[in-house]
């Protein structure tokens, strides 16, 4: 006789093995969120350790001031001065001999062997430098003597060539029309790279040569000036030029008129500086 053998069985009800879809989307959510912050807090901290990495380090030691060692400061820290570097004088030099010129010498200085002004105001010198000049000196002096004005020329006559007879008859001119007639060497060196004894030929050779030229009109001549080509001298130079009894005579305007810019131009200049000096050599 069989026995029937009864298995309980337990059936959940369907709403029992369904999930509840926003739980699910949360926990995801979450997740994403979680790893998505985590993200950004190790790139902020990378960034931020090589910041600090790179960041320029000042090394002091206020227990060691005595040292000559020097910590490296960056180039945008070092124009700030430490308490210790501002009570530190500046080192004084000495400054060296200087030639005067338009832009070095001020107004109403100079020595006895150095000339760069006339003296009161309201007074110009016009000086010529170079020259005679075979085709233009005649015309300066007939233009000179037409408007009653004295002038110096400061002369170099073997610039360019042997001086001629013809460039001894200009110089007599310039001497019996009242002009003033100076040193511009010889050869129209540059004083500042000639040797001693060879800056003495230059002024030697010059005036036996005018003295030659002119015979008894040199009487009318105190060979005393030398005006130094291209405005270039040197102290030794100068020492030299004083020795034989000569001054170097510069200039406080310069005509710029060697740029050929014309006529208009050339007074221009004249007038722009003059009202910067009033007493001038021109």
């Amino acid at each position: 006789m069989s026995s029937d053998i009864i298995v309980p069985i337990s059936v959940s009800s369907p709403n029992s093995i369904s999930t509840n879809p926003s739980n699910d989307k949360k926990k995801y959510k979450n997740i994403y969120l979680t790893i998505i912050f985590t993200i950004i807090l190790i790139v902020v901290i990378i960034l931020a350790f090589r910041v600090f990495k790179n960041k320029p380090k000042i090394i002091t030691d206020n227990t060691n001031t005595d040292t000559n060692t020097e910590t490296p400061i960056p180039s945008e820290i070092q124009q700030t001065q430490s308490p210790i570097q501002s009570q530190i004088p500046p080192i004084q030099t000495q400054p060296q001999l200087q030639i005067p010129t338009q832009t070095q010498q001020p107004r109403r200085q100079s020595l006895v062997s150095q000339l760069n002004f006339c003296g009161a105001d309201n007074i110009v010198a016009l000086t010529f430098d170079d020259g005679p000049n075979e085709q233009h000196t005649p015309v300066v002096l007939q233009e000179l003597a037409q408007l009653g004005i004295r002038a110096t020329f400061f002369i170099s006559p073997a610039h360019f060539r042997i001086p001629s007879e013809n460039k001894c008859n200009i110089l007599r001119n310039m001497v019996t029309a009242g002009h003033d007639v100076q040193s511009h060497t010889f050869n129209h060196a540059d004083i500042a790279t000639l040797s001693n004894n060879e800056l003495r030929n230059e002024i030697t050779n010059l005036e036996v040569w005018m003295r030659d030229c002119l015979g008894d009109l040199a009487n009318r001549i105190t060979f005393n000036q030398l005006r130094p080509p291209f405005g270039s001298a040197s102290s030794s130079a100068v020492s030299i030029a004083n020795s034989m009894g000569y001054a170097v005579s510069t200039w406080n305007i310069d005509t710029r008129d060697y740029r050929q810019l014309g006529m208009d131009n050339t007074i221009n200049e004249i007038t722009r500086q003059y009202r910067n000096t009033r007493s001038s050599i021109l």
